[in-house]
């Protein structure tokens, strides 16, 4: 009976909501107040539980049905499932929302913990052993992080405006795992009262970021590339800043912070900060009073100087030079006696006293500070030549360019640049002879429309503070068949300095020496701006050495003698974005050489003769596609000009391009900086007087190669 009237009852309530609907209509009953095509949304969130300030912690998350996801805490839009790392410096909480088109929304919350600054943890003590010790469980390794930690310091708490700031910035990576990107980004917005003047930096650091300088005077901003910290890796940084407050009646804090970030700091989206350091800038007018009594001016706070000089080598013959280095703290004003006068507060310059001489820098600031400091050069007298033996030096320049921002590793005597491209310029100096090429020094004419990145100028791939722009770079003396690198950085300008077309940009080195001439040599940069596709045609880059004297480097100028044998290489590369079809490279040799039959080679392998007369057809070059041909030729008997050799290029698609020249000088006169001496030669010359005393006048002829 129960089951029938709960039978009757639920017919009767469906018999009137259905009557209901029918006298009523539908409307009554809305159409949302039940959606059945929502699709429930689940998402999930964890975190590292408890973190140190500096520390990073994992964030991972999920989700099901969502087509949308997003995380609080500035991190924003991320994919619907993933992992991230994180390094807040307070407890904070992390919320993922997720969402999709039907309606459905869900959430989920983790929070990290920041304990404070990390303490050394408490070493555990060493258990007592037991009979049936339980083995503990090897934890799972934490995954590699990259961790950076920054910190940065000032040389002065006081100073008086117009005077130096010295800051250092020290980094390293603390963590399991490479800190990557583009390079680890370190940074310095400066304040509106400091001024830079230089930069220094560790080895394996860069200057600049990407294509910004060092500094970028628009945001005030300095900038290095740290490149790949591994773990464990450190660097540093240092720049130097003058003081620029105006006449300031106030004390002004002048602070600073540096930042660093990388890739694994959501995409340099967070920033590690370094201490923030303080300097006071004193006030250098006078607080004038009501009554016409002054009130004394309060002394100054006393800021000490600190100064440091030395002499190298400090033992010198009559003639010879020392190289003086100097540096100072504290000071505003410093001289040098011994009439060289008022200098920076750090530098160095050449000095050739010909008596023992004692130089003294003196250093003095606003504040009364005073300080002083010797070095002492001893001259022993006039250089003692060990024997009569006449000695020969010679210089060699070589030059070459190659463009950084292409990612060009190969030198050459011309490159192909875009405004706003790295070049880098490469010189190598050779000696030659029996002799000390002393003192020797180099300097580079750059074009205007290039500019010099300070701070980049190596010698032997060691940092140098000198620059090979606007003074002497100074090598010292170098020893017979020696050679010494110098690398330096220039930024093209900017495309407004340039017209539509290319632009040859022609950069000039002189070296020289107290005991030789000078020498220059050449690199060209081709600036193309508003090119037409396939405007750019082709390249031929030209060197030589002289393989009779067992050159092992190429050059683009040699000495050489009668029946030496030169080899030439030409690289000829297709620069365009067409391919170049039958190309065709000749060289027409200057008279006073002679081409070596069968000596043509096209990438190594030996082609036919004929780059002397009508060319050597090396077939199609597709676009950034380069070959190589060597040959060889021979100077004629007799020759003392210079000779002058150019090779040709040109295709069925595209005009003849002529290379750069090589220049063949000759050579000394046979066996005359070669006569050998000793008990052989006496005896020889012996030989001679009793031949010519007995059977008349014979000519001996002697020749020593």
């Amino acid at each position: 009976m129960t089951n029938i009237k709960r039978m009757f009852s639920t017919v009767g309530i469906t018999a009137f909501v259905g009557l209901f609907s029918i006298i009523f209509g539908s409307s009554l009953i809305p159409a949302n107040s039940v959606n059945a095509d929502v699709v429930p949304i689940s998402v999930s969130l964890s975190i590292t539980n408890s973190i140190c300030i500096g520390q990073q912690a994992h964030l991972t998350w999920s989700s099901v049905n969502a087509t949308s996801t997003s995380i609080s805490q500035g991190i924003g839009s991320v994919s619907l499932s993933g992992d991230t790392y994180v390094s807040p410096t307070v407890t904070t909480t992390y919320t993922i929302t997720g969402t999709n088109s039907s309606g459905g929304y869900g959430t989920a919350s983790a929070t990290v913990v920041v304990t404070g600054s990390c303490a050394t943890p408490t070493p555990t003590p060493t258990p007592t052993p037991t009979p049936t010790p339980t083995p503990t469980p090897t934890p799972m390794p934490t995954p590699g992080q990259c961790v950076l930690v920054i910190t940065k310091n000032v040389d002065s708490s006081n100073i008086y405006n117009g005077q130096y700031l010295n800051y250092t910035i020290n980094f390293n990576n603390s963590g399991t795992a490479d800190c990557t990107g583009g390079g680890v980004m370190v940074k310095d917005t400066l304040d509106g009262n400091l001024i830079p003047i230089s930069e220094s930096h560790s080895g394996n650091i860069l200057a600049g970021y990407g294509s910004n300088p060092w500094y970028v005077s628009s945001g005030r901003t300095l900038f290095w590339n740290a490149q790949v910290l591994t773990p464990g890796e450190s660097g540093w940084v240092s720049f130097r800043a003058q003081v620029d407050s105006g006449n300031s009646c106030n004390n002004l804090d002048i602070s600073n912070r540096a930042l660093t970030s990388a890739t694994e700091y959501n995409n340099f989206n967070n920033w590690i900060s370094s201490n923030t350091v303080h300097t006071n800038v004193i006030p250098q007018c006078a607080t004038p009073t009501p009554t016409p009594t002054p009130t004394p001016t309060p002394t100054p706070t006393f800021i000490p100087v600190s100064l440091t000089i030395t002499a190298s080598p400090n033992t010198i013959c009559i003639g010879q030079s020392s190289n003086l280095v100097w540096s100072s703290t504290g000071a505003t004003n410093t001289t040098i006696n011994q009439g060289i006068g008022p200098v920076l507060p750090y530098g160095n310059t050449y000095v050739s006293p010909v008596v023992t001489t004692t130089y003294t820098i003196t250093g003095t600031n606003f504040s009364g500070g005073y300080g002083t400091a010797s070095a002492t050069v001893f001259v022993s007298g006039l250089c003692y030549t060990p024997t009569p033996t006449p000695t020969f030096n010679n210089l060699t320049l070589t030059k070459n360019v190659r463009d950084i921002s292409s990612s060009d590793t190969s030198e050459f005597k011309t490159v192909n640049a875009n405004p706003g491209d790295t070049v880098e310029f490469i010189l190598r100096i050779n000696t030659s002879g029996t002799g000390y090429a002393n003192n020797v020094r180099l300097i580079d004419y750059l074009p205007s429309q290039l500019q010099y990145q300070y701070g980049s100028t190596t010698i032997d791939g060691v940092y140098t503070g000198q620059d090979v722009i606007s003074n002497n770079l100074y090598l010292g003396n170098m020893s017979p068949n020696s050679t010494k690198v110098i690398r330096f950085r220039t930024q093209v300008r900017d495309a407004s300095v340039f017209n539509s077309g290319s632009t040859q940009l022609t950069n000039n080195a002189t070296a020289s020496a107290d005991n030789t001439g000078s020498i220059n040599d050449y690199a060209y940069v081709v600036i193309n701006k508003g090119q037409v596709l396939g405007a750019i045609t082709l390249q031929i880059q030209k060197s030589e050495k002289n393989i009779s004297k067992g050159d092992t480097v190429e050059k683009t100028s040699m000495t050489a003698s009668s029946n030496d044998t030169a080899e030439f290489t030409l690289r000829i590369k297709n620069l365009s974005s067409l391919t170049a079809y039958n190309v065709i490279v000749t060289d027409t040799l200057p008279l006073g050489m002679t081409y070596v039959n069968n000596t043509t080679s096209l990438n190594n392998v030996i082609a036919s003769n004929g780059i002397t007369g009508l060319g050597l057809n090396i077939g199609t070059l597709s676009p950034n596609q380069e070959a190589v041909i060597k040959l060889y030729a021979t100077v004629n008997p007799g020759v003392t000009n210079t000779l002058t050799n150019v090779s040709q290029v040109r295709a069925d698609n595209y005009s003849q391009i002529i290379s750069n020249p090589v220049v063949i000088n000759p050579g000394v006169v046979l066996g005359a900086l070669d006569i050998k001496t000793g008990a052989s030669s006496t005896f020889l010359l012996a030989l001679l007087a009793g031949l010519f005393s007995t059977l008349g006048f014979y000519w001996y002829k002697v020749k020593i190669v």
